[in-house]
């Protein structure tokens, strides 16, 4: 069963699509969301990758979110 947050998400996961076979996954930091790859992201759409930033459960919410996660949560994300 999928993680669910209690509290409003602010930053949310992303795909910038680009043609090609170039890619990037990001996938953010313990404490981080997707927010801290924003421009990165979009630099990289730039020179045409196909960008997909990922938010793992439990984080981009509210820190009580991310108290109620597991490892699990993150590796069925």
């Amino acid at each position: 069963m999928a993680f669910k947050e209690q509290y409003p998400i602010k930053s949310k996961d992303f795909t910038l699509e680009a043609p090609g076979e170039k890619a990037v996954l990001f996938i953010h930091g313990y404490t981080g969301s997707p927010l801290h790859f924003r421009e990165y992201a979009e630099f990289l759409h730039g020179h045409g990758f196909h960008c997909r930033v990922m938010r793992l459960p439990g984080h981009g919410s509210d820190a009580r979110d991310l108290a109620r996660t597991t490892y699990l949560d993150w590796q069925e994300a």
